[in-house]
């Protein structure tokens, strides 16, 4: 999980879950009953092994291996093709046969882009699978932002001035919402939604079309 970086669940090298109520470390029958905060501490080594045994498991399928293979490779080639068109709209998705780029490109320059992505890719430049403006990223922090307003207005009261007053609450929650949604949409692309590493993926393909009025290339993989 490169690059992970929180700004509050992140302490002295290992990863905090945050755990509300029970009894302070006392168990039902302690004396203690205030509601409280407690911490547990997962090492960050067990968590980067289970997500890799878990991946490993998942690679095995087929299906779900060239997805996310290919969806990698559609981030790179987009890293590769803002790079040489700065400032050009494009975006893509991905699917089993391959993925669709949308922009308006020649044909030569995304084979160029494309080729050059999984050379890359296969040199050992895995990064490049993951993308800041993927949908993956944006299901996150709006997936946890709906959680975060809903627990944010639990047990109010049914009148519209209750409601009210809660909402700075919501927004506090909404916005540590939001900032924990940055590192961890990145980290859900890296190991589960694309990867880095092709292998005896391969380009077959890439056909000019149209997605409406947009311009688009349908670049077809096997592997």
């Amino acid at each position: 999980m490169h690059g992970l970086n929180y700004p509050i669940f992140w302490l002295n090298g290992y990863q905090s879950l945050i755990n509300f109520g029970g009894q302070n470390g006392l168990g039902r029958g302690g004396s203690q009953t205030r509601p409280y905060m407690a911490i547990d501490y997962v090492e960050y080594n067990q968590v980067i092994t289970g997500l890799e045994l878990f991946m490993s498991i998942l690679d095995t399928i087929p299906v779900l291996s060239r997805i996310r293979r290919n969806h990698g490779l559609e981030h790179a080639s987009l890293h590769i093709l803002a790079k040489k068109h700065a400032g050009l709209k494009m975006g893509g998705y991905s699917d089993f046969n391959g993925f669709w780029l949308i922009g308006n490109l020649p044909t030569t320059a995304v084979k160029a882009g494309v080729e050059e992505a999984l050379h890359r890719m296969k040199a050992g430049e895995h990064h490049l699978a993951v993308h800041p403006n993927c949908g993956t990223n944006f299901a996150t922090a709006g997936s946890l932002a709906g959680i975060a307003g809903v627990m944010g207005m639990l047990g109010v009261g049914g009148r519209k001035r209750d409601k009210l007053e809660r909402l700075p609450l919501v927004a506090v929650l909404a916005t540590l919402a939001l900032i924990f949604a940055q590192p961890l949409g990145l980290n859900l692309q890296k190991n589960f939604t694309t990867s880095g590493v092709p292998g005896d993926l391969e380009i077959v393909d890439i056909i000019p079309s149209k997605r409406g009025q947009l311009k688009a290339h349908r670049i077809i993989t096997r592997g």
